[in-house]
């Protein structure tokens, strides 16, 4: 089960750590069975054995942590809630912020393997903090973060030889300068074409709420590949710049907290256009207007 193998994995790297240091065996109690007519409190002095670092160590250990973190065999999930939550324990919380950030994921999609791996590597957790807006970049390097361990590593020099040959000084500049949710969405879903980061300017001065909702329902449709070349794309583009220009007037004068229903139905309507559009094939003429589409999506 992962569970095991990862209070194996724990455990094993405690171990070896402790070799290093010079330990070359672990003082244990003996169990001694209690004589059944005796029911004070014993004070003969419990026995200990010494066990060789290595296998019988690993094996005492882990049947030590198992029972003291639930692995029962009724309570194997309270049991994995425990050993969860005693895991992170052994963790640098600084890293493991470093490594979120780099992500954009949540902590049960970490692996703890590859944690590990980033946390040995990353000696100057300062330098990663001073640049927490080029963190998102990392994720899309050839290899991942890991592979990447390099002194120049914040540097457009270093970023640009490694990133995809479209991604230039100004794609990285105009993408950072975004909101860190729509920095991270547009980078991983690679979405740094010039039509795909026109869309930032039409949606300037939307809430990044809205911005988000409007970008993952382009991100969606990218991952389906429904539309191939230029001509496909600029069609569903004209969708999102007719639908931020004549909901405009809505920034500032309706809050998104506070008039919620508002801006629903705002990208109820952009959703069943834009569905519309793709699914019809339909013609999007260049100086077609919002309303205009609405009424011949209703037709």
């Amino acid at each position: 089960m992962a569970v095991y193998n990862i209070l194996e994995y724990v455990i094993g790297a405690l171990l070896t750590d402790l070799e290093k240091q010079g330990i070359q065996a672990l003082s244990v109690p003996v169990k001694v069975p209690r004589k059944g007519d005796y029911d004070g409190v014993d004070t003969t002095p419990i026995p200990m054995a010494y066990l060789d670092m290595g296998k019988p160590a690993k094996q005492w250990v882990s049947e030590r942590f198992g029972k003291q973190l639930g692995f029962l065999e009724k309570g194997i999930k309270q049991g994995r809630r425990s050993l969860y939550k005693h895991l992170w324990d052994f963790v640098d919380k600084e890293k493991l912020s470093l490594y979120l950030q780099i992500y954009q994921c949540s902590l049960s999609q970490v692996s703890f393997g590859q944690l590990h791996s980033f946390s040995t590597k990353v000696k100057d957790v300062s330098a990663y903090q001073r640049h927490r807006v080029w963190l998102p970049w990392l994720s899309v390097l050839p290899g991942g973060v890991n592979r990447n361990i390099h002194p120049n590593l914040f540097s457009y020099e270093y970023l640009l030889a490694h990133l995809p040959v479209e991604v230039s000084k100004g794609v990285i500049r105009k993408i950072n300068r975004q909101p860190r949710k729509v920095q991270a969405l547009l980078i991983k879903a690679r979405m740094w074409t010039p039509s795909e980061l026109s869309l930032l300017d039409a949606l300037t001065g939307y809430s990044t709420t809205i911005q988000v909702r409007l970008l993952s329902t382009i991100r969606d449709q990218k991952a389906r590949h429904y539309h191939h070349g230029v001509l496909g794309f600029e069609r569903l583009q004209r969708v999102v710049f007719r639908w931020a220009q004549y909901f405009k007037p809505m920034i500032g004068r309706v809050k998104v907290r506070k008039q919620k229903e508002q801006w629903r139905r705002a990208l109820n309507q952009f959703n069943d256009l834009f569905d519309w559009v793709e699914r019809e094939d339909a013609v999007i003429h260049k100086n077609q207007s919002w309303y205009a589409l609405v009424q011949q999506h209703e037709r």
